[in-house]
């Protein structure tokens, strides 16, 4: 991710915080646990945070501790400091997760569209740049989506656990008539109120989840393309390598922060909660380049054509070792003769059924018509063209259906949700109350503002009206000359 995209997050990760406390302002207000001056104080500092740079040290809740010493003080009180920038924490986390397990879901998604689009596609497997074995591609790309689809399922109960707010923590809701509990969870967006006592805990859980959810994706991707890279130095394995090794990185970093219950200052938490979010914003736009280089790079192997080219797997081997041995013949040289044999075979690129009998002996001595038998039937099994490698296709492509259902979920849920946030983008941001002051105006006296309205009444019918919108006395003042000379 680049400076300026990181930045824009960022600045996205700021109008988050401030609606969270202008929405937890206006139910105060609501509720006549904040005066009016507080009311106008908190919006006159949120109005100045929104003008300032990205880049700026002092945190949001440094400056509202500073400059909203009543409105922070009585937060303070109702949830404990620990509970307070845990519910921030989740407030501004859950959206990211939520980007994160769509982000998993597209990928999904086009692992699925290759597989039916390279649903009689063969491929050769490979092993320590050896090949191993014929499958199906589109077998083993649904076998990937299949992985996919834990990860996804494992984010989605962390977004569950993040959608749920932490109570208060004294008894203020038990007054009667008040369900000030209700409200604030209702007026942020949270689903539910999390009465776990272990609650304090959900943040740790959370990094450690999603290390393990990055890391499986991470293994089970890289895995994928070790299986179908022949070539190891090919420029497009090696970029899929060093993003693998950075997105690694990333996961580290997440899980070793620092423990939050050692943040005792504003600056503290909030220095934790935006290493939280950068890591994750990191980790997002990482898990994207590498989803892309994989389906660039599946896709590329997929053109190949592998049909004509035979393959004998380990488990072949394995039968023609196992019949010599059962028949007497001795451990070191049951593996030389079927090595010969498949050798002999990949050589010429021959299947069993095109070698007589005759030819065994000049390939190895130990060989026999069992072994010729043996191997035959081993091959027919993994025969693509087979009955029950048919069989395979339909039952892929009936997983496949299932697994798009739930990654275009997924993709749909993160995308109402983008377009929400933009929303508070573009509207900006503010504390929720009518301004219900009775004073006229907080802001200092402008000198010409007396001259107008003087002017303006004096004169009535005269050109100073249509330069009122203007704001400009060095203008009025020479109208004003020029009218009293005439």
């Amino acid at each position: 991710m680049d400076t300026a995209q990181l930045k824009a997050r960022l600045r996205l990760d700021r109008q988050l915080v401030l609606e969270f406390f202008s929405s937890i302002a206006s139910v105060l207000n609501a509720k006549g646990y904040l005066s009016l001056q507080d009311i106008d104080s908190l919006r006159v500092t949120i109005a100045d945070i929104q003008s300032q740079r990205l880049d700026d040290f002092e945190s949001i809740q440094s400056q509202l501790f500073r400059k909203n010493e009543n409105f922070c003080q009585l937060l303070t009180s109702i949830y404990g400091e620990e509970k307070l920038y845990q519910n921030i924490l989740r407030y501004t986390a859950k959206s990211l997760f939520i980007e994160l397990r769509a982000t998993l879901g597209a990928f999904g998604n086009s692992l699925i569209d290759k597989s039916k689009l390279f649903l009689n596609r063969t491929t050769i497997v490979y092993q320590d740049k050896k090949a191993q074995e014929k499958r199906l591609l589109s077998s083993l790309l649904i076998d990937a989506a299949e992985i996919v689809q834990v990860c996804t399922d494992s984010f989605s109960k962390i977004i569950i656990d993040f959608d749920k707010m932490l109570p208060i923590s004294i008894g203020v809701e038990q007054r009667a008539g008040c369900t000030l509990d209700q409200d604030l969870y209702q007026a942020l967006g949270f689903g539910a109120i999390d009465s776990n006592s272990l609650a304090s805990t959900s943040e740790h859980l959370a990094r450690l989840a999603t290390e393990f959810v990055v890391q499986t994706f991470t293994t089970s991707t890289f895995g994928l393309i070790e299986k179908l890279a022949d070539n190891k130095s090919d420029e497009g394995y090696l970029k899929l390598k060093m993003l693998e090794e950075d997105l690694q990185f990333e996961t580290k970093k997440l899980n070793h922060s620092l423990n939050v219950s050692y943040y005792n200052e504003p600056e503290q938490w909030e220095l934790f909660r935006q290493n939280f979010i950068t890591c994750l914003l990191h980790m997002n736009n990482r898990i994207k380049k590498l989803g892309m280089l994989a389906v660039d790079f599946v896709n590329k192997k997929g053109l190949e054509n592998n049909s004509d080219k035979v393959i004998y797997t380990e488990e072949m081997k394995r039968g023609i070792i196992f019949e010599l041995i059962s028949k007497g013949l001795q451990c070191r040289e049951a593996k030389e003769a079927a090595h010969c044999l498949t050798d002999y075979l990949n050589h010429h690129n021959l299947e069993p059924d095109k070698v007589i009998t005759s030819e065994l002996e000049n390939i190895h001595q130990s060989l026999s018509h069992e072994s010729l038998t043996t191997l035959q039937s081993l091959y027919k099994k993994h025969d693509l063209s087979t009955v029950g490698m048919t069989r395979e296709k339909n039952h892929a492509l009936k997983k496949a259906g299932e697994l798009q259902k739930v990654f275009k979920k997924h993709i749909g849920t993160s995308a109402s949700l983008i377009i929400a946030l933009l929303f508070f983008i573009i509207a900006g941001c503010g504390v929720k109350t009518a301004p219900l002051s009775k004073e006229l105006d907080f802001q200092p006296e402008i000198p010409f503002r007396s001259n107008i309205f003087n002017l303006q009444s004096a004169n009535p019918g005269s050109k100073i009206n249509s330069y009122i919108k203007m704001r400009s006395y060095d203008k009025l003042v020479k109208i004003q000359n020029k009218e009293t000379k005439h």
